[in-house]
């Protein structure tokens, strides 16, 4: 992916922007619930997909369950028109949206991702359109010649790779909020391009890593002295961002990156980027700061998900030796998240309304990844039991009440496996957003600990 610096781009060439010419393309289409294909992780808890067959018997429904329909009234009536909308991109009408993305079905890409925080911090509306990159249609090859993502179309203008996006949209919408230091020094100026500069460098370091295109040794040492600069330039201004105080482009174009870095260095090489024990405090100090941003929350992608994407993505994506037991751990604490963890959340009430908003409105999708993974048929009393526990679920997110019945847990095995797929299948923050997810995960880790106790009775 290209890249291009803010300052060099005060004008647009060409090569990145034209105009669009539609050719019979709905911008205006949604993409289902659960593009990605099964997954085989996490690597510790095999069963996750790999499913015994259906078991015979279904349990006893529970009466109280809500039907489907009485759970789009509840979630219509707590929501309103917000139903299942938490980013500004889920626009209502066509003619109220002048940006349009295109991007990757699971929305994996960092790239666009920064775009998205870019939009979100300015109150931009825009709408997605996701590609499936593994067979990219002809027509997209008119709209961005190199097929690659993100491209932009933006009041009828094309352009791609992500830097000039984002420089044509601070310089596009003038009247909402600016993102960059105003009245810059020459030092500042001065300082934008190297910071830049060392994005580019953190970002291709992290690739060239993990593409192997040099030793692990010879990697370790670039990764490294690379963590080391991008440590000193947060150094440069008292505040946690890289301006300071002040937050800025510069911190929305590391930030997708920077997760991905976090959470695969640690995970595949043993290597942690946070928590470090002093070693990279204005890294960590910057991580802190991004995350009480609460349009960070919207767009940032969960541990769990950036791990289970790299394999679509590399070849080479193998836990080394030294790096099993953090692979290990991880796997652990993205699951085990509790009542208790989510209860500090400040709209801990919403966050479970969109999570259960999600549900039901995606539910014909949903049961039918869990039906297709777990080999069930769609007339059986199997497929029941899926549909029953997903009403369950959807009404225990709107409740705030977490309690299940006996009568339910008859087939607790058949129940806990589609938890579990249920669980290691959204996709963040393209399914959900990421609050949402943890209210979501934490309701059903909570349902697995009591099937689980059930079994054992």
């Amino acid at each position: 992916m290209n890249h291009f610096c803010f300052i060099a781009c005060s004008s647009y060439s060409c090569k990145h922007r034209r105009r669009y010419k539609p050719k019979n393309i709905v911008l205006s289409r949604r993409s289902n619930f659960f593009t990605l294909p099964p997954r085989t992780y996490p690597l510790f808890d095999k069963d996750v997909v790999q499913c015994s067959p259906p078991l015979s018997g279904a349990p006893q429904l529970v009466a109280s369950v809500p039907t489907w329909t009485e759970l789009e009234s509840k979630i219509s009536e707590l929501l309103g028109s917000k139903i299942y909308s938490y980013r500004l991109g889920e626009v209502k009408r066509q003619k109220d949206c002048r940006v349009v993305i295109f991007t990757d079905e699971n929305l994996w890409c960092p790239y666009t991702r920064r775009i998205c925080f870019q939009l979100e911090e300015k109150g931009i509306p825009y709408r997605f359109w996701y590609l499936n990159m593994f067979k990219l249609s002809p027509w997209y090859k008119d709209i961005n010649p190199h097929c690659q993502v993100p491209t932009a179309i933006i009041d009828g203008e094309i352009i791609y790779d992500s830097p000039v996006i984002m420089k044509y949209i601070e310089d596009r919408f003038l009247g909402t909020k600016r993102l960059m230091p105003e009245n810059m020094s020459k030092k500042m100026k001065e300082d934008l391009y190297d910071f830049e500069r060392l994005e580019r460098r953190i970002s291709n370091t992290w690739l060239l890593w993990f593409k192997k295109y040099f030793s692990e040794e010879q990697s370790l040492d670039s990764f490294y002295f690379t963590l080391d600069r991008v440590e000193e330039a947060l150094h440069i201004y008292p505040g946690p961002f890289f301006f300071g105080e002040q937050f800025s482009l510069v911190d929305i174009l590391f930030a997708p990156f920077m997760d991905a870095i976090a959470a695969t260095a640690l995970y595949y090489k043993g290597i942690p980027v946070r928590n470090t024990g002093g070693l990279f405090p204005a890294i960590e100090e910057w991580f802190n700061a991004l995350a009480q941003r609460p349009v960070y929350q919207n767009i940032r992608s969960d541990e769990m998900t950036i791990i289970r994407a790299l394999p679509y993505q590399f070849d080479h994506t193998d836990i080394l030796p030294q790096a099993k037991k953090s692979a290990e751990r991880m796997e652990t604490e993205m699951r085990n998240v509790d009542m208790r963890q989510v209860k500090n959340d400040p709209f801990e009430s919403q966050n479970r309304l969109l999570a259960s908003s999600k549900l039901i409105h995606e539910r014909t999708s949903i049961l039918e990844v869990l039906r297709n993974s777990l080999g069930i048929s769609p007339d059986s009393e199997e497929f029941l039991t899926l549909d029953t526990m997903l009403r369950l679920v959807s009404n225990m997110l709107i409740e705030g009440c977490f309690s299940i019945q006996d009568s339910f847990l008859n087939n607790f095995s058949l129940a806990a496996r589609s938890l579990k797929l249920l669980r290691d299948t959204v996709q963040v923050p393209k399914d959900l957003k990421y609050p949402a997810f943890l209210q979501l995960i934490a309701c059903l880790n909570f349902i697995m600990d009591n099937l689980k106790m059930q079994a054992e009775i």
